[in-house]
């Protein structure tokens, strides 16, 4: 055999390895999207459209306020898959690793999600969830919710943005020496 044609077999080998190995699986999961882009977990996909902060937020309760900053995230969540499909509490991970659960105490605030998702299929539902957490940067991680040992976790990046009125672009131009 040519040097040639055993390099392409150990490819097609290692390839194959790759491509196989843990589907379905935990494994196999942890894929990290850009925000915006539709992060698919299982039969789900998750699509993170803004993001924004925020130390209040009216809640059919009152008021609630943020123990250190609510971190707001507007989304959907499409089913794509032939049977109903329950979407599962979902977390932020920080740049540490830790995980914060989303708030489960915001009934009555505009656009929440609500903690009893269920999305029939190829349906799409949007709203908002909302993390109390430090200002930073994140992760969202999302799951296929289905079977924990068949589970499928994703990430979808969530950078720290500070937008402000007469602030276009301030965090991308650098201090000047000398002012």
């Amino acid at each position: 055999m040519s040097y040639l044609r055993i390099l392409i077999v150990i490819m097609v080998t290692v390839m194959a390895g790759c491509s196989s190995e843990g589907v379905g699986s935990k494994a196999a999961s942890g894929k990290t999207y850009l925000m915006g882009a539709p992060a698919v977990a299982g039969p789900l996909t998750y699509t993170v459209m803004h993001s924004s902060w925020a130390d209040n937020i009216d809640t059919a309760d009152g008021v609630a306020t943020a123990k250190q900053s609510f971190l707001v995230l507007e989304l959907s969540i499409t089913n794509g898959g032939p049977e109903d499909a329950a979407v599962p509490l979902l977390f932020v991970v920080d740049e540490k690793g830790k995980e914060t659960m989303e708030e489960q105490k915001m009934n009555g605030s505009q656009s929440w999600m609500g903690l009893m998702r269920v999305i029939k299929p190829l349906e799409t539902l949007p709203g908002k969830i909302v993390f109390d957490v430090p200002m930073a940067n994140y992760k969202l991680k999302v799951t296929s919710g289905g079977d924990p040992e068949k589970e499928v976790e994703a990430f979808v990046e969530v950078p720290l943005r500070l937008d402000g009125p007469g602030m276009p672009g301030a965090d991308s131009v650098p201090p000047t020496a000398g002012r």
